[in-house]
């Protein structure tokens, strides 16, 4: 199963815009308290899936102008149909055409890094995309260790195509952006959840939390992996 196919299969069935993400939270304020957001403000969100993320951004920021973009045609359009206000297209991070360079205030991408080999041409196109003075900001697992990871996946008795997972190192992802912007210009911040999260039964893809003998809360999945959840800002 792809990760489009995996993609499709939980945001088209899910509507959690009323019961947003704890990282959509915390995001939105991120962008408010680092920079603010003005009245006409331009928000791109790269791999928005069904929009859940643009709905609360908005939600909080209405001021705001909101763009997504996604491969899976179904989840563009329902994500349309979700948050009118905003504007969603088919397309890829990987195609710099898919946004006027220099254009956006923010630019945010949730958990997309993990389905590309390669992060360095994503990195290259979001920070294009970006104003001076803006900020990127890339969500999801980062190996704090100078190890890149790619982890393969299907479901048991499943004769067809594996799902490979990346989990970029914040070694490699720092070079990548040192070449580009220089030193200084990036910070990865670890991202605890102040909450717990239940397994999904049908899913063990999907994340979960539990305690260790600290009590600290930990995420893991059905891959037999800890997840070490990060928030990269970029100030192009």
């Amino acid at each position: 199963m792809s990760s489009q196919t995996r993609d499709r299969e939980i945001y088209l069935h899910e509507n959690r815009y009323e019961q947003p993400k704890e990282i959509f939270k915390h995001l939105a304020a991120l962008a408010a308290d680092r920079v603010g957001v003005p009245p006409g403000a331009k928000v791109c969100d790269a791999g928005c899936a069904a929009g859940e993320f643009l709905y609360h951004f908005l939600k909080v920021h209405p001021q705001a102008i909101g763009t997504g973009f996604d491969l899976v045609p179904e989840l563009v359009e329902k994500a349309q149909s979700m948050v009118p206000a905003a504007r969603f297209s088919v397309g890829s991070v990987t195609d710099a055409a898919q946004m006027e360079a220099g254009s956006q205030d923010f630019v945010f991408m949730n958990g997309v890094h993990s389905s590309l080999p390669e992060i360095k041409p994503a990195l290259e196109t979001l920070v294009g995309w970006t104003k001076p003075g803006g900020r990127v900001y890339l969500f999801g697992i980062f190996n704090p260790y100078p190890l890149d990871v790619a982890s393969r996946y299907r479901a048991a008795g499943d004769a067809g195509d594996w799902t490979t997972l990346y989990i970029h190192s914040q070694a490699s992802v720092s070079r990548c952006l040192d070449d580009l912007l220089g030193p200084d210009r990036h910070t990865f911040e670890p991202f605890l959840l102040d909450v717990d999260v239940a397994p999904v039964s049908d899913n063990p893809f999907r994340s979960w939390t539990f305690r260790d003998e600290s009590g600290q809360r930990l995420l893991t999945n059905g891959l037999c992996t800890l997840i070490n959840c990060y928030v990269l800002e970029i100030r192009p």
